[in-house]
């Protein structure tokens, strides 16, 4: 007696149970002399179980030994074994078992290579669904034209244009016939990668191919472009489809407003909500929520409350994005009671808030740092039924950041784990900020190394924060550690990642290392700014070093890269202290000839090197164009200046204003010598 395949099914479901395979292998060893049919049904039972189990190396030694005594699986077995195999990820095993496939005489069908290329696109693994498809061209496969076009699509959304290029040429070569859909896929994965140039080519070669893109096409280009607020690409392909006669839609309207709303061009987004009117075509909600996102974007609250009043009296009804964007407008230029108020019309509208409306409502708090007005938005949301999401918890993350509150951001990183929330790379580069806003390093640095326990590889933002973070504490060493370990993971450092380093630097005086670095920076062609220019200066401010602060006040004119106040009072500051005043008035006007205002610190540099010098003169000269700048003297100034020097400068000033014959200037100047005003005021 042998068993039938529905017995050895059973018998093997048993062993499976008990997880032991190798059990069974007596009988099989009876099966194997037993007659063909029979034979050959048992085997493809057991590789059917092995690939169940995903024991493939048990699977090899049943088939070895069948295999030896001439017994095949049939094609559907192999394929499943394959199939298994490049589920599991295995795809050199996959390979395997493909070839044993073919040396045991069986040609592989168009369900092995569609199957292959499916699992291969499914583990976002193009390069291997590429040699599977290569494979299938070899046997003379063809592959029907929906999974070649989901090989493209999944090979150009990487952004791997060249290999979907060729991959398109030998399938068309190998005689799959694309179609419309062929080239909407490639346009579109192009245009969603930003790669215009790339969706051009696609767009040339569709037409080449006399495929006439339709209206869903370019409605496709335009709203994908759109989303990304590229104003110019979206009108680069609307011209492209009134130039074939299509003619546009409100769809097509809606999305470049919409385009030009993201980008905050108002202009833009106003000249296409014309034209839409133009057009006879009437504007609907969505379009009049594109015009309030637009004022929104600009910070402009009574410009958002216009269009919204506009299309009361075009007769649309708001619906939930209408009633966010007018929150989102509020919380931007930063009038939170305005953010209630509408939250509270559109309750009376009948509205239902999402966790959208509120994580819309909690950034504008965040923002400022205030925990306590974000946390109370979050204790809404869970009053309203509303369910959190990673964005909320961000947001918790980020006010607490924001305040400097490192206990309260991990707090809220562990109610978020609570919450069933996965953390993203967004989460932990805010824990990295609030550390370091807590001038908390060590934590920084934990929370860069915590991401790996989440799967999540830290990215540029994460390495820029934690080397920001050591920047700012003047830790050069760990910057430049963190550095390192960011270029063994072949991530490209940007201008972010140098001006930090040269940052660390200054801070410490090391010019000769601040230099060092710039020239790392110039060497990786990244871009050089301002600020870069500016850690420079400092550098060589702070080490004495007043030729090189010269030299590379130089060099940032020629890149026309001017640095800020903060520059300026860093090298006053540093010659004043010399009591170099002379120098320090040098670089005084020049903070002034390139727009520079002076500030508060400015000023002080030069009252605090008078004070010392005991020069009323000089004291009095400074504290008078302070006060034409609009600084009143503040309670620093009375701690600067020793009493007597500060009366007898006060009278000097006292007496200048009333010579000039100004009355107002000069009992201003007694109410403060006197300390009468608030010196804060």
């Amino acid at each position: 007696f042998y068993p039938s395949s529905f017995t050895a099914a059973a018998l093997l479901d048993a062993a499976m149970s008990s997880g032991d395979l190798s059990s069974q292998e007596g009988w099989y060893e009876n099966v194997l002399t037993s007659a063909s049919q029979r034979r050959v049904d048992l085997l493809n039972v057991l590789m059917d179980v092995a690939a169940q189990q995903r024991d493939f190396v048990l699977a090899g030694l049943w088939y070895e030994k069948a295999k030896a005594r001439g017994v095949f699986p049939s094609v559907s077995a192999f394929n499943t074994l394959i199939a298994a195999c490049a589920k599991s990820g295995e795809f050199e095993t996959a390979k395997a078992w493909y070839g044993r496939a073919v040396g045991a005489g069986f040609d592989p069908n168009l369900a092995t290579f569609t199957m292959l290329i499916d699992v291969a696109l499914e583990q976002r693994r193009p390069s291997i669904a590429g040699y599977w498809f290569n494979q299938s061209i070899a046997e003379g496969v063809l592959l029907p034209v929906v999974t070649f076009n989901r090989l493209l699509e999944k090979s150009a959304r990487l952004g791997d244009f060249s290999t979907a290029g060729g991959l398109y040429k030998r399938g068309v070569d190998a005689g799959v016939t694309p179609n419309n859909e062929t080239f909407r896929t490639m346009i579109i994965a192009s245009a969603k990668n930003r790669d215009m140039a790339a969706a051009e080519i696609w767009y040339q070669r569709a037409v080449h191919s006399r495929f006439e893109p339709g209206a869903t096409i370019f409605q496709a280009l335009i709203s994908t472009v759109s989303r990304n607020g590229d104003v110019h690409a979206a009108e680069h392909w609307f011209k492209q489809a009134e130039a074939r006669g299509i003619e546009p839609t409100l769809s097509m309207f809606n999305s470049m407003v919409a385009a030009a709303a993201k980008s905050g061009d108002v202009a833009a987004a106003e000249h296409w909500f014309r034209k839409t009117e133009a057009a006879g075509i009437q504007p609907n909600v969505y379009t009049y929520s594109s015009m309030i996102n637009a004022a929104a974007k600009s910070d402009n609250l009574t410009a958002a409350e216009r269009w919204f009043e506009d299309s009361l009296e075009a007769g649309l009804k708001p619906n939930r994005i209408t009633f966010t964007t007018l929150m989102d407008a509020a919380t931007r230029s930063g009038d939170d009671e305005a953010a209630r108020r509408w939250y509270e019309v559109a309750l009376n509208a009948g509205v239902v808030p999402t966790i959208f409306t509120f994580n819309t409502l909690m950034n504008g708090p965040a923002r400022n740092g205030d925990l306590e007005a974000t946390e109370n938005w979050y204790r809404t949301a869970r009053f309203m039924g509303a369910t959190p999401d990673r964005i909320t918890f961000n947001i918790l993350i980020n006010a607490a950041a924001k305040k400097g509150d490192l206990k309260a951001a991990q707090s809220w990183f562990e109610k978020a784990q609570e919450n069933g929330i996965k953390p993203n790379v967004v989460t932990f580069a805010t824990l990295i900020s609030a550390a370091a806003n807590s001038r908390n390093l060590s934590e920084a640095q934990r929370w860069c190394l915590e991401a790996d326990k989440f799967n999540i590889r830290p990215n540029l933002v994460m390495y820029n924060s934690v080397i920001s973070a050591a920047a700012s504490q003047g830790a050069l060493n760990v910057a430049e550690a963190w550095f390192e370990r960011m270029s063994q993971q072949d991530i490209r450092p940007n201008v972010v990642t140098f001006n930090s380093l040269i940052s660390a630097a200054a801070k410490r005086g090391d010019l000769s290392s601040a230099e060092r670095w710039f020239q790392k920076a110039k060497a990786a062609r990244v871009r050089l700014d301002a600020i870069m220019f500016s850690a420079l200066i400092n550098a060589a401010a702070r080490n004495g070093n007043f030729a090189a602060a010269e030299a590379w006040y130089e060099e940032a004119e020629k890149s026309k890269a001017t640095p800020d106040i903060v520059t300026f009072n860093t090298i006053i500051t540093a010659l004043a202290k010399r009591d170099n005043i002379t120098a320090a008035d040098a670089w005084f006007q020049k903070a002034l000839d390139t727009g520079c205002a002076p500030d508060e610190v400015t000023f002080m540099a030069f009252v605090k090197a008078a004070a010392r010098k005991e020069d009323l003169s000089l004291l009095e000269q400074w504290m008078s164009k302070a006060a034409r700048a609009g600084f009143k003297p503040k309670l620093i100034y009375y701690r600067v200046l020793e009493n007597k020097i500060a009366q007898r400068a006060f009278r000097g000033v006292i007496q200048r204003a009333v010579d000039e014959g100004d009355q107002s200037a000069a009992i201003r100047w007694r109410t403060w010598a006197a300390h009468e005003a608030d010196p804060a005021e």
